[in-house]
C-alpha cells in the first residue's frame, strides 16, 4: 500500500513539474530540431528520480520492520503459550502431589488406628497371661511329678520342695527376703507363694518400710490368681489408697489396680473414676490410665453401674 502512494506521488509531482516547464516556455519560441543529443538532463529529473529511489528505500524498510514486527508477535505469541503450558503443568504435578499427600495421610491414620487396635489386644493378652501363666506353670509341675493325675494346689506343691529354704529367718535382711519374693515367686508367675512370703514380710515386721510394697504385691497376687480373688485384691489395695501418702511409689499403682480390678469385674463407672484420679492428680504418669480409660469407652459389653 505504501509503494501505491509512493508512485501516485511521484506521477503528481513529475505531471506537476512538466506542466510548469510547458507554462514557462515562450509562445514565440521556435524549437530547434536539429538539437544535439548530447543535451544536459534537467535537474529537476534527477532529483525527481532520487526521490523516488529514496521513497523506494523507505518502502523496503517499512515492509522489513513490519516483517520482524510481524516476527516478533508470533514470537511472543509462542512464548506466551509455552508459558501457559508450563503453568498447567505446574499446577498438574503440584495437583497430584496433593492427592499422593492425602492419600498418604489417610493411610497413615489407618495404621494408627489399626496399630492402636493391636495394641489394645496385646495388652489384654499380656493381661491374660500375666493372671494364669503361674497357674498354668503350676499345673504342669503337679502334672510332672504327680504322675497318678491327682489334683493339688499350686502354693502346696512348691510348699514340699522350699518349707526350709523359704523362712524369713535365713535372710540376714527383710530387703533381700523381699527381692527374693518378687523375683523368684511373683515374677515367675507362682503367685500363691508369693502371698504367702509377702504376708510374712507383714506380719513380721508391720513397721517396715517395704511393708505397703509387700501389701501391694499381694493384692496383685490375689488379681492374678485363677480363679482370681478381687474380694481380696480390692480389700488390700483399697487400705492402701486409704492409708498411703499421696508421694509414696505404690500410691499410684494402688489406684491403678483398684480400676483394673473394677474393670474385670465390668463395673466401668468405679474404674472410670479410679483411672480418671491418676490423670488430674498424677498427669505426669497419667499416660497408661488414660489408654485403659480409651479403652474401657470402645467396651461395649461393659454394664454401667
Amino acid at each position: 500500500m505504501w509503494s501505491r502512494h509512493i508512485t501516485l506521488v511521484a506521477f503528481l509531482f513529475f505531471g506537476l513539474a512538466g506542466n510548469l516547464n510547458s507554462q514557462a516556455q515562450s509562445p514565440d519560441e521556435t524549437v530547434s530540431i536539429d538539437r544535439p543529443s548530447t543535451e544536459v538532463q534537467d535537474p529537476s529529473t534527477t532529483v525527481k528520480l532520487e526521490l523516488l529511489e529514496e521513497f523506494e528505500r523507505l518502502d523496503r524498510s517499512i515492509r522489513e520492520l513490519r516483517s520482524k514486527l510481524d516476527e516478533l508477535t508470533r514470537a511472543m505469541e509462542l512464548s506466551e503459550q509455552e508459558r501457559e503450558k508450563k503453568i498447567a503443568d505446574l499446577e498438574s504435578r503440584a495437583s497430584k502431589i496433593e492427592s499422593s499427600g492425602r492419600a498418604l495421610r489417610d493411610e497413615k491414620i489407618s495404621f494408627e488406628a489399626e496399630y492402636k487396635t493391636l495394641s489394645n489386644k496385646v495388652e489384654v493378652l499380656e493381661q491374660f497371661l500375666k493372671r494364669n501363666l503361674g497357674d498354668l506353670v503350676s499345673a504342669s509341675n503337679i502334672t510332672s511329678s504327680n504322675p497318678s493325675g491327682s489334683p493339688k494346689d499350686a502354693t502346696e506343691s512348691t510348699e514340699e520342695n522350699t518349707i526350709q529354704k523359704d523362712h524369713l529367718e535365713r535372710f540376714d535382711d527383710v530387703k533381700d527376703f523381699y527381692a527374693y519374693v518378687k523375683a523368684e515367686k511373683f515374677d515367675r508367675g507362682l503367685y500363691r507363694d508369693a502371698i504367702k512370703l509377702f504376708s510374712d514380710i507383714v506380719t513380721q515386721y508391720p513397721d517396715h518400710d517395704l511393708v505397703p510394697n509387700a501389701k501391694y504385691w499381694m493384692a496383685l497376687s490375689f488379681h492374678n490368681i485363677n480363679p482370681p480373688d478381687k474380694v481380696r485384691a480390692l480389700e488390700i489395695a483399697s487400705s492402701l489408697i486409704e492409708t498411703l501418702p499421696k508421694n509414696h511409689n505404690k500410691y499410684v499403682d494402688s489406684l491403678f489396680l483398684v480400676g483394673q480390678i473394677f474393670y474385670h469385674m465390668s463395673r466401668c463407672n468405679d474404674a472410670r473414676s479410679y483411672w480418671e484420679r491418676i490423670t488430674r492428680e498424677f498427669p505426669q504418669v497419667a499416660s497408661k490410665a488414660q489408654e485403659r480409660i480409651e479403652l474401657l469407652n470402645n467396651k461395649s459389653d461393659c454394664v454401667q453401674q
